[in-house]
């Protein structure tokens, strides 16, 4: 072979290297820009962090501190589960009731604001998402993007309303008022929104790095414009309700004087607290951190939850909140005595990444998470979970 055919064959082989080195790079790229794979929820808190601009990110995932949220996963991990081998059932059953309404799952999607700055499908795409899952949806009526007819006709009949107590009370009566009219459930109160750390911790970054006609375009309230609208009035688009500092028990006990619907107390961490709401008339409760944004130097909900439902017995419905990652944490809330669990985090990054669908993959998790754990303690149906199918370590 002289030097030209060697020149050639060299140059042969090494295009046909190129070529290959070509199509692996392709593959490689092609591969890199499908959609990521999510297995768990945290899968999907990654994307969300990844994709989200930060200032929304950091909204979302802000907590007080860091000291809560571990104690709360350290609690958590100290719940063990007690294995029940060769029991004998042939399927797992998730359905439960939680006032009146019959859903597939204890997974009840927790009140949150502001839906369409992750996503266009916003608190519609939310409530559909519950719908498709036949799950139990709480729509916050007044940090909502979406009107409350839009949200109840798309959410169905499986859904209850979250408001706050402000100042002007014609306010909250006009939620109380939308409520019935729209077939919610219940109403879930909450009661642990006392003070402006999460606004005094976000709103700066909003202001900085905030774009002007994104938030024009997502940030709106219909059913605050609505309200100031009867009255005359045109809604600033800045302050959608004043706390009320001199909130007590009393405007509890108004409240429920003001509806049929069943009032749950949420952000309760005490047993006095529990017997107080019972007393004012309250048919519920969620035993909650606020998702750790109001304070670093809480006990985790998990950690008083049993006592709490050791106190009211069957007086009151007593829902969990707060650090549930997992259908094992789920399972977990109602081996001590829950009757169903909040989750608000992992559905908002679902709702992040991939609209409705993501929202009702994270659901899905939940429950294939607690099948699995009710299969491996022997547990049938949700009422089969009893304090009995855990162990907790000291």
């Amino acid at each position: 072979m002289n030097f030209d055919q060697r020149s050639f064959v060299v140059g042969l082989a090494a295009g046909a290297v190129g070529a290959l080195a070509i199509r692996l790079l392709r593959c490689h790229l092609k591969n890199a820009s499908k959609e990521p794979v999510f297995l768990t929820a945290r899968d999907y808190e990654r994307e969300a962090e990844r994709q989200l601009p930060h200032y929304i990110f950091h909204y979302y995932s802000f907590c007080a501190g860091r000291l809560l949220p571990a104690r709360t996963r350290a609690a958590y991990d100290r719940i063990l589960i007690q294995a029940r081998m060769l029991s004998a059932f042939g399927s797992v059953d998730t359905a439960t009731t939680i006032f009146g309404l019959q859903v597939d799952s204890p997974v009840i999607i927790a009140p949150t604001g502001f839906h369409r700055l992750l996503h266009a499908d916003g608190e519609l795409g939310m409530a559909r998402a519950a719908r498709a899952e036949n799950a139990c949806y709480v729509y916050n009526y007044f940090y909502s993007t979406t009107a409350v007819a839009e949200v109840a006709a798309a959410a169905g009949p499986l859904k209850m309303m979250q408001i706050y107590i402000y100042r002007d009370r014609e306010f909250v009566l006009q939620a109380v008022r939308d409520a019935e009219a729209h077939g919610f459930a219940a109403l879930l109160v909450t009661c642990d929104h006392n003070h402006d750390r999460v606004r005094d911790n976000t709103v700066p970054y909003f202001q900085r790095e905030g774009h002007p006609a994104f938030l024009g375009a997502r940030m709106v309230f219909p059913n605050t414009v609505q309200y100031h609208a009867s009255r005359g009035r045109t809604f600033d688009g800045n302050t959608i309700g004043e706390l009320d500092p001199t909130l007590s028990w009393e405007d509890i006990r108004w409240l429920c004087q003001q509806t049929r619907l069943p009032v749950v107390c949420k952000g309760i961490l005490s047993v006095a607290d529990a017997r107080q709401a019972a007393q004012c008339g309250a048919a519920g409760l969620v035993v909650s951190t606020h998702g750790h944004r109001q304070s670093d130097a809480l006990p985790p909900a998990i950690t008083v939850l049993a006592d709490i439902v050791q106190a009211v017995g069957s007086s009151l419905c007593v829902l969990a909140d707060s650090g549930i990652q997992t259908g094992t944490d789920v399972f977990r809330c109602l081996a001590l005595g829950a009757a169903a669990v909040l989750v608000g985090r992992p559905v908002l990054w679902g709702l992040a990444c991939r609209g409705q669908p993501g929202v009702e993959d994270v659901l899905g998790m939940y429950r294939r998470e607690l099948m699995y754990d009710m299969t491996t303690a022997g547990c049938a149906k949700i009422s089969d979970i009893t304090r009995a199918a855990v162990i907790v370590q000291p």
